[in-house]
C-alpha cells in the first residue's frame, strides 16, 4: 500500500471535455456550429433562452474521466490480548516498536507480559483505557500513529528493521554504532510522521546523552518535546534526562526514572487538606503559600498564613495553568494539582524543607539585583531530584534563563527560555511570558517581569 496524501484521493472532477457532442444551434442553420465553452453556452443562452440552454445539455452525452475503484478496506484487525501469537501480533509488535518509546519489544509473533506491558503504556499515551487488550480503538491509534499521515508497508518495513537493529547497538553499549542508525533513519522522509518522529529523537538525545555530548542531547530532547505528536510519558522523559544532560549527569532509562521516583515518594498519605478561600488563616494557608509559590512564576508570595487578597490572585494563577476553574477557592482538585504539581510526584516534608531556604535565599537575591547569586542557587535547586517535578521546575527555569537574560548570557537564557517553553507543566502564562522574554533575548533587550510586560501589553491596548 503507497503512503497516501492528503488532498490526493478527491473524485475527479469533471473538465472541459464534459461535453463532447451538442446539438447545433437551431438560430443558425448555414453554419450550424457548436456553443464553444462557457462562451458559447452564454451566446445559446442569449439568443435562444435558458430553455435552449437547458434542452441542450439534458440531452447531451457526456464523457467523464475514467475513475480508479475505490481501494479495498482493510481486513479487520482482531482483538489481541496475553496469550495470543500469529501474524497479527507480529504486525502489533511493529508498530507498538515504532511508536513507544524505549519499547525494547522483539517481534516473536507471541503476546507475552512484555508485549502486554508496551501495550499499557501505548494506551495510556493515548488517552485510551490501560487493559491492555489490542481492540479497536488501540489498533486504529496504532493505524494512525497519531499523525493523521498513513505510513506504506514498503516504508513501515524498512522503517520497523531499522529501528530494531539501532535498538540493539543501542543496548548491547554501541552507542555510536546506534546513533549512526537512528540519523539515517531520522533522514528518511517517514520521520516526519510525529509519532514515529518522536521516539526516535528521544533516542537520538540519548545517544549523544550517553556518548557526553550534552549540548547536542539537550537540543535533541527540546525537539522531542515540542514535536505535536508526543505524548505526555515521552516529554516527561526527555524533560527529566534533559535536565541531567544541562547537570552532565548520566542517562535515566524508564525503569531508571521509575526507580528514582518511587525513591522519592513519601510512605505515609498526606492528611486531606481543607477548604481555603479569601479571609482563611493558619498552618494550611501557610502550607497553600508554600507550595502556589514553588509552582507559580514570580509570585512574589511571603508565606504569612493569612490568605489576602495577593495569595487568591497567585491561586488563581496556578488554577489557570492547570486547567482549572480560576475562582480563587483552594478546594480538592486545586490541593491535588498542588501536591502532585501535575506530576505524579508528591513533595514530602523533607523536600519541601531543603527547597523553601534555598529558593528564598535566590529570589532575594534576584530581587535584590545579584544575578549571578541568584543563578547559582537556582541551579542548586536545578540539581535537586525534586525538580523534576514539572511544575516546580517550570518556574525555576524561567528564573535560571532571567538571569542569564539579565547578565547579559543571551543564548544561554535563548536555551533555559526554550526548555520552560517545552515543558509540560508550564501553564499558558509562563510559557507566553517566556515566549516574549527568548525574543527579547534574542535581540540583546534586557529581561522584563510580568508587571512590566503586561504594562507594555497595555500599551498597545486601543
Amino acid at each position: 500500500m503507497s503512503e497516501r496524501v492528503h488532498g490526493d484521493d478527491s473524485p475527479d472532477r469533471d473538465g472541459a471535455s464534459r461535453v463532447a457532442a451538442v446539438r447545433p444551434r437551431q438560430l443558425d442553420p448555414e453554419t450550424r456550429e457548436r456553443p464553444d465553452g462557457l462562451a458559447g453556452i452564454l451566446a445559446l443562452q442569449r439568443d435562444a433562452g435558458n430553455d435552449a440552454v437547458g434542452s441542450l445539455l439534458a440531452s447531451a452525452p457526456v464523457q467523464r474521466e475514467p475513475v480508479a475503484a475505490p481501494e479495498a478496506a482493510a481486513a479487520p484487525h482482531p482483538q489481541l490480548s496475553i496469550g495470543a501469537s500469529g501474524p497479527a501480533v507480529s504486525e502489533l509488535q511493529e508498530k507498538l516498536s515504532l511508536v513507544v518509546a524505549e519499547a525494547k519489544l522483539n517481534v516473536t509473533g507471541h503476546f507475552d507480559s512484555h508485549t502486554d506491558e508496551v501495550v499499557k503504556r501505548f494506551q495510556v499515551q493515548s488517552a485510551l483505557k490501560p487493559d491492555g487488550i489490542a481492540g479497536p480503538h488501540t489498533w486504529a491509534a496504532l493505524d494512525s500513529l497519531r499523525g493523521g499521515t498513513e505510513v506504506g508497508e514498503e516504508d513501515q518495513t524498512r522503517l520497523v528493521a531499522a529501528v530494531r537493529e539501532a535498538n540493539a547497538l543501542f543496548d548491547v553499549g554501541n552507542v555510536e554504532g546506534a546513533l549512526a542508525d537512528y540519523m539515517v533513519i531520522y533522514s528518511d522522509k517517514v520521520a516526519a510522521h510525529k509519532a514515529a518522529r518522536g521516539g526516535l529523537v528521544f533516542n537520538i538525545a540519548g545517544c549523544h546523552h550517553r556518548l557526553g555530548h550534552f549540548s547536542d542531547a539537550v537540543s535533541f530532547y527540546e525537539e522531542a518535546m515540542a514535536l505535536p505528536g508526543v505524548d505526555a510519558e515521552l516529554s516527561g522523559s526527555a524533560a527529566e534526562n534533559l535536565r541531567r544532560a544541562r547537570l552532565q549527569q548520566p542517562y535515566q532509562g524508564t525503569k531508571e526514572m521509575e526507580a528514582e521516583r518511587a525513591a522519592l515518594k513519601p510512605d505515609a498519605a498526606p492528611e486531606p487538606h481543607p477548604l481555603l478561600s479569601i479571609g482563611s488563616s493558619g498552618p494550611a494557608v501557610s502550607e497553600l503559600q508554600e507550595k502556589v509559590r514553588t509552582a507559580v512564576a514570580e509570585s512574589n508570595l511571603k508565606v504569612t498564613g493569612h490568605f489576602d487578597r495577593h495569595t487568591e490572585e497567585v491561586v488563581k494563577r496556578f488554577q489557570v495553568q492547570s486547567a482549572f476553574r480560576p475562582d480563587g477557592i483552594v478546594g480538592p482538585h486545586t490541593w491535588g494539582a498542588l501536591d502532585s504539581v501535575e506530576g505524579g510526584l508528591e513533595i514530602d516534608a523533607a523536600g519541601s524543607a531543603r527547597l523553601k531556604p534555598v529558593r528564598d535565599a535566590a529570589d532575594a537575591l534576584f530581587d535584590a539585583g545579584d544575578f549571578a547569586g541568584a543563578l547559582s542557587k537556582y541551579m542548586e535547586l536545578y540539581g535537586d531530584p525534586v525538580i523534576q517535578h514539572k511544575s516546580i521546575r517550570a518556574g525555576m527555569v524561567y528564573k535560571i534563563a532571567g538571569c542569564h537574560q539579565n547578565l547579559g548570557h543571551f543564548q544561554e537564557a535563548i536555551n533555559f527560555y526554550q526548555e520552560v517553553m517545552s515543558l509540560p507543566g508550564a501553564g499558558a502564562e509562563m510559557a507566553g511570558s517566556a515566549a516574549e522574554n527568548m525574543r527579547r533575548a534574542r535581540l540583546g533587550e534586557p529581561f522584563q517581569d510580568s508587571k512590566e510586560l503586561e504594562a507594555e501589553r497595555a500599551a498597545f491596548k486601543p
